[in-house]
């Protein structure tokens, strides 16, 4: 585990609207984990203590209750893990393995509510992020269909 920088935080689209005050914020209370080809990122059922999203490297999602919806099978640089969980404050609804060797940026769900709390322009951003990604995932899911 290390110490992100500002620059991988921002990486992630649904941070990469956040002010630079903002981004040292994240990165002050997130690790990056790397992960070998076939080891567990997280498990269904386990409760969603924190939120992550890949740095480089790519994600399989099961489901041992059927399919994952609405979602791709393998996730890659950039996409969020795990954030239905934590954000609900529940399990993780898939198990995520990594598909070869991956880092994530790892963050401590009460760590990033607690920021969230705290700092309005953090809010800010991190909405206009999530609102670019729910357009994003739109466009993808038109394409399919």
């Amino acid at each position: 585990m290390s110490t992100p920088t500002d620059t991988q935080v921002a990486s992630v689209p649904i941070f990469s609207r956040l002010a630079p005050d903002d981004l040292a914020l994240v990165a002050s209370v997130a690790t990056v984990t790397a992960y070998a080809s076939g080891e567990r990122v997280f498990a269904e059922g386990e409760p969603a203590s924190v939120i992550l999203a890949i740095l480089s490297g790519s994600v399989r999602v099961t489901s041992a209750s059927g399919p994952v919806v609405d979602l791709p099978e393998v996730l890659h640089a950039g996409d969020p893990l795990g954030d239905v969980g934590a954000f609900e404050g529940g399990p993780y609804p898939a198990t995520g393995t990594a598909t070869e060797p991956t880092e994530c940026l790892v963050i401590p769900r009460s760590d990033f509510f607690r920021l969230l709390e705290r700092n309005p322009t953090l809010v800010r951003g991190f909405v206009h992020g999530l609102t670019l990604r729910i357009v994003q995932l739109t466009r993808e899911l038109r394409q399919r269909s």
